[in-house]
């Protein structure tokens, strides 16, 4: 699967990169594996559905229903993600020894170390401030991803 044009001999200008984003034909796009074609192609499919209005209900139905049976198959092999992870860990440490998770030690620190600057930073200040606004506001965005939306609004009072 390729993600970029593969032309090393030559530089390729920004008009060739464009270009080469609109595939021949739609099956090619899928029958090259260029990842930038079949996005081009995803997302003409998705605005051609959204434009259709209440026409396209049916596909998108069908649709749908095809993404859930494809998420079903990854994930059976997502179960034994872990257990796969863990003999990779297991063999580098039998090969390298234990200093060798070093760096998978840092990269963890330094991936929640930002997540903790991101909203300390971001959201200005202590557990007083609006750090604890930022900690709704991603419970409730979590919730409006998972399709849950919270009813509950303020009501003004009449002056």
């Amino acid at each position: 699967m390729k993600f970029l044009p593969s032309r090393s001999d030559e530089s390729q200008s920004s008009t060739d990169f464009l270009l080469h984003i609109i595939p021949n034909t739609t099956v090619d796009a899928f029958a090259k594996g260029d990842v930038l074609e079949v996005l081009f192609v995803a997302l003409l499919c998705g605005f051609a559905l959204s434009a259709a209005g209440p026409r396209a209900k049916p596909m998108l139905n069908r649709v749908d229903s095809l993404t859930q049976v494809v998420f079903r198959i990854v994930g059976i092999p997502m179960k034994f993600a872990p257990i796969g992870a863990f003999g990779a860990m297991a063999f580098r440490v039998g090969k390298y020894g234990i200093a060798s998770l070093g760096p998978l030690g840092k990269l963890i620190e330094t991936f929640y170390l930002t997540c903790i600057l991101l909203c300390a930073d971001c959201e200005g200040g202590g557990p007083g401030g609006r750090f604890r606004h930022c900690q709704i506001s991603l419970l409730y965005k979590g919730r409006d991803l998972a399709g849950w939306r919270p009813v509950h609004r303020r009501r003004r009072r009449p002056p």
